[in-house]
């Protein structure tokens, strides 16, 4: 019996050494490094990417603005420029815009002028074109009221494999988020009068944004490393009121509430020796909740609009783990040059 209980001893001491012998599965910043890490967990790159910006804070004057209804065509078109900047990115977006009775379509360009990822001790900074954004909407113009339905489409044309420009730091700064994202959302344009403030233009929209993943390939102390990154699915809910000043100028003021999910990531790891290691990570660093206030001031004559647009950030709640700074408020100024293709001007 004595022996017996020997030999489980052996056995157990020798089971235990083979375990604690065999190479441990080592966390994914032991492979990628900070850089990649703040890119699939952080949600400044989410939010600031200025075509997303631009949709879930509108700005550039909209092609359909509580359009009265005619039988007659309006085929109409207009080019802006709207200068973005943020605390990480600085970028000028190029909204173009054609116009065909209830149809209407949106291209809208940016240049990222800078963009900035911190990491532990220092910055890295690029620049170049960032991601396309697309919109199609179809209104439905029932007597003084506008409905509307809308397509977005984000196209990746920004570089995602960008090296520190200025700093010479040898990380990585995307000018984009990588992936062909999809959304689609309402809305209703509804006047309305209220006693002693006069006529009110109010506006709902709802949007839900599908991201698709993004393959990293990353080079890091002798592993090759594949990363499929996915940020999280977003939907955001704006309700704005617009009041005629005068003439040429109109006054907005705007809510914006934004919910993001968090996210997930998986990778697979090649080392030298030709081994393997897999792993996933679904920490949701990128959860968050965000509730905006803008005021929003626009001159209109007949050859340009300009626009004036304060961010105020009321709101922000993200993951517990995030350890990103807080928001700050976000001034953006732009001009619309709108071009009458027809007689009848919307």
């Amino acid at each position: 019996m004595r022996f017996l209980s020997r030999i489980v001893t052996i056995a157990f001491i020798l089971s235990v050494s083979e375990i604690s012998a065999q190479e441990p599965e080592f966390p994914l910043e032991d492979f990628v490094g900070e850089g990649v890490q703040n890119i699939i967990h952080g949600t400044e790159l989410v939010i600031e990417d200025p075509i997303f910006a631009s949709w879930r804070i509108p700005f550039a004057d909209e092609i359909i603005n509580f359009q009265k209804k005619t039988n007659k065509p309006v085929y109409y078109s207009n080019i802006s420029a709207v200068w973005f900047n943020t605390r990480n990115t600085k970028a000028l977006l190029i909204p173009m815009g054609i116009k065909y009775q209830d149809f209407s379509f949106q291209l809208t360009i940016p240049y990222v002028f800078n963009r900035r990822i911190k990491y532990s001790n220092y910055h890295a900074n690029a620049r170049g074109i960032g991601d396309i954004g697309l919109s199609i909407n179809r209104s439905f113009v029932s007597s003084d009221k506008v409905f509307t339905a809308t397509g977005l489409i984000k196209i990746p044309t920004g570089n995602t494999d960008v090296i520190d420009q200025y700093n010479g730091t040898g990380y990585p700064v995307p000018l984009g988020n990588g992936s062909l994202d999809f959304g689609f959302g309402i809305g209703a344009e509804i006047p309305v009068n209220i006693p002693k403030m006069g006529r009110l233009f109010l506006s709902n929209k709802i949007h839900y944004l599908f991201r698709s993943p993004k393959i990293w390939s990353v080079q890091n102390n002798g592993f090759n490393t594949e990363i499929e990154a996915r940020n999280g699915n977003t939907l955001w809910y704006n309700i704005a009121a617009m009041k005629r000043i005068s003439k040429r100028i109109q006054f907005y003021i705007a809510a914006n509430f934004l919910v993001n999910n968090g996210g997930n990531s998986s990778w697979n790891i090649e080392q030298e020796d030709g081994s393997a290691t897999n792993g996933s990570d679904a920490s949701n660093f990128q959860e968050m909740k965000l509730l905006d206030i803008s005021p929003k001031i626009v001159y209109l004559n007949n050859k340009y609009h300009l626009s004036l647009l304060l961010d105020l950030p009321v709101l922000t709640q993200r993951h517990e783990n995030n350890t990103e700074p807080d928001r700050y408020p976000i001034l953006r100024f732009g001009v619309t040059i709108p071009v009458h293709l027809s007689k009848v001007k919307p």
